[in-house]
């Protein structure tokens, strides 16, 4: 998906060109949006500066195809009208 190098921006491969987003801080990789072709096993290999290697498999599955949030509801003013125009009752029993 990615190969990142000290002092290098990541290199993304073109599958997931434009969709993958590497974070340094976390060391972690978003992918989005995602499709159900995106299922599989991801596997992460990592090289310390003292030359130590560090190898790990995650299986991803997605269930279903990713949809963009709905935007909110346009609201547009009223003017408030009454609900009756009867006054209210000045007696009580």
């Amino acid at each position: 998906i990615v190969r990142v190098s000290k002092d290098k921006d990541p290199d993304y491969r073109s599958r997931f060109s434009g969709r993958a987003t590497f974070h340094p801080e976390t060391l972690s990789l978003r992918i989005s949006p995602v499709t159900q072709a995106d299922s599989g096993n991801y596997y992460i290999h990592f090289e310390t500066p003292s030359g130590l290697t560090h190898s790990q498999c995650f299986q991803v599955s997605v269930w279903g195809e990713w949809l963009p949030p709905s935007p909110p509801p346009a609201l547009s003013p009223a003017p408030l009208t009454p609900l009756s125009s009867q006054s209210p009752s000045a007696s009580h029993t």
